[in-house]
């Protein structure tokens, strides 16, 4: 029994990488490392890369989390969606064994078992490589185990704003020997999930390199998915903090959201390997030998008839929000390309058949969020909230607004932008439960019973784990 459960607890750890990004060097590790094989650097970089492969994989960010995100949400037209697994959604009746849950809690907890593997490796032995090594490859762990988190406290728990006391997830902050796989670990609050996020993010922040190749974490994008951490919660003084130092960072390193035309709408979608798009402040790096966006295309367009997601056309759904001239209208929106007369709009965001990479996190989102923040932490100065809603609008290919001065419009104007410009990235469903709506999808904010169910291989080996 023993054997088994160490298995079913801590077994990923061994799982192989199950691909290679060519952007990392050396390859993913594809075994169980022992402690001799951590003496050595390039080994630790090897288990490091492996931990960004879990989070690329289609299973997390290559697809999965965009799907749920989208599945969860009021932006799709649930009356049209195929697929297995999608009267789970539908109904938000889930079971064990629904496959897209038990896919990100998977690859989520294999990004933060190997991102632990790399912590201690460090601690165990400070001194086989130069510290500046050892603090970038801490740092990028911990950006890493930070992130995953997130998503998985995100999917699995209530929101923050449901209150911190709910059950969060468990929280696994080192590689478990074979003894310590077996004892039972109960799920941490949403509280202390968010803590311990917010402290990995701010110590990787300390640590990371200000700059790194595309694909790899830096000090800009801890800020950056700090600051969403922040938004998240609700905690709008530190999400402005967090947002504005980002754009200032941005700004320094001369990233840009790109042109206001076909090219700057489209080009935060449309990298491939080793480079970054404007805008993009954080990215999942694929390549034509690597490539594990190819669920994601399929999920939002395809070249043969309907997607298995498209927009809600209805009038309480992001389309009407555009306005006139809008080139996120025009470049990443189209018809269902197997019916042209059906005008149900796809999204051309992740479209066509070869890899591209998938950014994480934007500097449009900063704005977006720098603006919000500003209103709701109190006293504001309109003109510095239209500055920011105004190099989004500006971007998009619309008139600037210069006159709303109320703050109440001025966040209807915000949260209308940041609905169109963030559609179909795992950013709608989060930002219906910081408001607190209480109707998504016929569904409360903080209704458990929406909630994804732990998978079974958890549950089964970790009794002490309490069932959404």
């Amino acid at each position: 029994m023993k054997k088994v459960l160490y298995w079913l607890t801590a077994g990923l750890l061994a799982t192989a990488a199950g691909g290679c990004n060519t952007f990392l060097d050396p390859a993913p590790v594809d075994r169980q490392p022992g402690e001799s094989f951590l003496n050595t650097p390039s080994n630790v970089e090897g288990v490091l890369a492996a931990a960004y492969d879990a989070l690329q994989s289609g299973d997390f960010y290559g697809g999965q989390i965009q799907r749920i995100g989208a599945l969860y949400s009021d932006d799709i037209d649930i009356s049209r969606v195929t697929g297995q697994f999608v009267e789970d959604f539908r109904t938000r009746q889930f079971g064990i064994f629904n496959g897209p849950g038990r896919s990100v809690w998977g690859n989520g907890y294999k990004t933060i078992y190997r991102s632990n593997i790399v912590l201690k490796a460090i601690a165990d032995n400070p001194t086989s490589a130069p510290a500046t090594d050892n603090d970038r490859r801490k740092g990028e762990a911990l950006f890493l185990r930070g992130l995953a988190q997130f998503e998985l406290v995100r999917f699995f728990a209530l929101p923050y704003t449901a209150g911190p006391d709910n059950p969060g997830i468990v929280l696994r902050l080192t590689p478990p020997s074979t003894q310590e796989a077996t004892v039972p670990i109960a799920r941490s609050t949403v509280g202390q999930t968010y803590a311990q996020i917010i402290s990995d993010l701010n110590t990787a922040l300390a640590l990371l390199p200000a700059n790194s190749v595309p694909g790899r974490a830096n000090k800009l994008a801890a800020r950056a998915i700090l600051a969403r951490v922040y938004f998240n919660q609700a905690d709008y003084s530190n999400a402005f903090t967090q947002s504005d130092a980002a754009i200032t960072a941005a700004t320094a390193a001369g990233i840009t959201l790109g042109a206001a035309d076909s090219t700057g709408t489209v080009a935060p979608f449309r990298s491939v390997g080793a480079q970054l798009a404007p805008g993009v402040l954080f990215e999942m790096v694929n390549s034509a030998s690597d490539d594990a966006t190819g669920d994601l295309r399929n999920i939002f367009y395809s070249t043969f008839g309907p997607a298995s997601l498209t927009a809600d056309t209805l009038a309480t759904g992001p389309l009407a929000l555009l306005e006139p001239g809008d080139l996120r209208r025009r470049y990443l929106l189209a018809a269902d390309p197997g019916d042209p007369s059906n005008r149900i709009p796809t999204s051309l965001k992740f479209q066509g058949s070869d890899p591209v990479n998938v950014p994480v996190v934007r500097l449009v989102e900063m704005y977006l969020t720098s603006a919000e923040s500003r209103v709701q932490r109190g006293s504001f100065t309109a003109a510095d909230v239209r500055a920011d809603l105004n190099t989004v609008r500006t971007h998009a290919g619309l008139a600037p607004d210069n006159t709303t001065t109320d703050g109440t419009q001025l966040l209807t104007k915000i949260r209308n932008q940041r609905r169109v410009e963030l559609l179909f990235e795992n950013d709608r469903f989060h930002e219906l439960r910081r408001l607190k709506s209480t109707n998504i999808r016929g569904r409360s904010y903080n209704d458990s019973s929406a909630l994804l169910k732990i998978p079974a291989s958890e549950t089964s080996a970790n009794p002490a784990i309490v069932q959404n």
